[in-house]
């Protein structure tokens, strides 16, 4: 694709490739890559550790919000240009705009318009997705150490459910990643374990 120092410049505009503009040289994502493959390495997250997943999770929100800019300002750039080109056509027919049987194309700016609006939907999606796993992983994740941190302290799950005063089952879903505590449950298990919440939560 060829290089142009204008981030809004249309001649060249590769609406696989949006990311590749000037406009995005901070994420320095690789040159060779299209949009959708640059998609892809943000949605593999198999063996991602849950602060992998948390940069990924920022990457992707920056990036939305400036697709998002860059939309704006291309929108922007479009009513100049075709202010501009209304005007001096309108002079040169010494007509009015409102009289000028063909205003300035649009249709370029129309498509590139469209094609970041698409692209920041789909970073949208995953953004969602990954904010999903993510929560599924840290669910499972306190599951663990719970489990571990009442088996050390040698008590059941009927014990220890009764001492923080919640049903067995109520207890029993959080083992399974089913449910989260409430921060006063919370504080409750972490006083009968002996820890605090912060150890509870992996935070320590």
């Amino acid at each position: 694709m060829p290089k142009t120092r204008n981030a809004f410049a249309l001649r060249d505009f590769d609406d696989e490739r949006i990311l590749q503009r000037p406009f995005f040289r901070e994420f320095k994502f690789p040159s060779s890559k299209t949009d959708e493959e640059i998609l892809q390495t943000f949605n593999t997250t198999d063996s991602d550790s849950a602060d992998d997943m948390e940069k990924k999770i920022h990457t992707i929100k920056t990036a939305y919000d400036r697709l998002m800019k860059f939309r704006e300002l291309m929108f922007r750039h479009y009513q100049n240009r075709c202010d501009k080109y209304n005007r001096t056509k309108a002079k040169v027919l010494g007509v009015k705009i409102a009289e000028l049987k063909r205003p300035a194309p649009v249709i370029e700016y129309c498509t590139a318009i469209m094609s970041c609006i698409t692209l920041a939907e789909k970073f949208r999606e995953l953004f969602f997705k990954l904010e999903k796993e993510i929560q599924k992983r840290y669910r499972q994740e306190f599951a663990t150490r719970l489990q571990r941190a009442r088996k050390a302290a040698g008590l059941t799950q009927k014990q220890l459910a009764e001492m923080i005063q919640i049903s067995t089952t109520g207890f029993a879903s959080y083992e399974q990643a089913k449910n989260d505590p409430s921060i006063p449950t919370l504080i409750r298990i972490a006083k009968v374990l002996k820890l605090s919440e912060n150890q509870l939560l992996g935070l320590k």
